[in-house]
């Protein structure tokens, strides 16, 4: 199987979008538009991410995956043979014309039990979905990665001195979700997008993303329709009491005091 869209196509002129947060070169694959690792948001270990501070004069090449989160390597799971991070706050934009103005944004969070998966797993490519739009129809199609296991969920506001420092450190996966659902808010119409038409869509701890997302306020001004596939919101939440009493376990394990 030979994944499309990892920079090795050849185009005879790249396409381009200018942003409020840079200038965006992509490439053609077979007649799909692809921009490709397009940062969201500024990283820092264990704390939430914080605007991009590029602008419409830098100059971005778009035509290589980001890295997915890290995750435990699996012979199933595609994504966790792929380069992964740490820092995997990256997303993928995918259309058949950016100059067609209004069109209908999707954005995909993929699943994977908030410990595996990401971007570059083929079930996932963008360009197929909209390579296989009816013809005269178009969409946006955007993809993310975001911080998995204890990278996006530890409590390290327990550590002695760390209090208010980590105070945030627990939802992280949400929060990148979020920071990326901002992203495209404030950058998608660059692409064609229309900004009061997107639907977030995720399937299996992807479709709980969804639900949550759906009652955060914070996040839910970023989006206008979802589309849950199996996701199961009660399987990936649980009480404060076992999420404190969980983490210090793993703090416990890793002797980190």
């Amino acid at each position: 199987f030979v994944m499309c869209g990892c920079g090795e196509t050849e185009t005879s002129s790249s396409p381009t979008a200018v942003a409020p947060t840079g200038t965006y070169t992509g490439q053609d694959n077979e007649g799909v538009q692809e921009f490709l690792g397009i940062r969201y948001g500024e990283f820092t270990p264990y704390k939430p991410a914080t605007d991009v501070t590029t602008t419409e004069k830098d100059e971005i090449n778009a035509t290589e995956w980001g890295p997915n989160s890290i995750q435990p390597y699996d012979e199933v799971e595609d994504a966790s043979q792929d380069p992964c991070s740490q820092d995997c706050l990256f997303l993928n934009v995918w259309t058949k014309d950016t100059e067609t103005k209004d069109k209908p944004v999707i954005v995909w969070i993929h699943g994977g039990s908030y410990i595996w998966g990401g971007a570059t797993d083929p079930l996932y490519h963008g360009g197929n979905f909209v390579k296989n739009l009816p013809e005269g129809e178009d969409c946006v199609f955007v993809t993310l990665n975001y911080r998995l296991s204890i990278m996006g969920g530890l409590d390290l506001s327990s550590l002695e001195g760390y209090t208010d420092e980590y105070d945030k450190s627990w939802n992280l996966s949400k929060l990148d979700q979020t920071q990326a659902l901002k992203w495209v808010q404030e950058n998608i119409e660059a692409f064609g997008g229309d900004t009061d038409n997107v639907t977030i869509m995720g399937h299996s701890s992807g479709g709980a993303a969804v639900q949550m997302l759906m009652v955060d306020p914070e996040s839910n001004q970023y989006f206008n329709r979802v589309i849950e596939n199996s996701g199961v919101h009660n399987q990936v939440c649980m009480s404060d009491e076992l999420f404190k009493e969980n983490s210090k376990k793993v703090l416990e394990i890793l002797d980190v005091k």
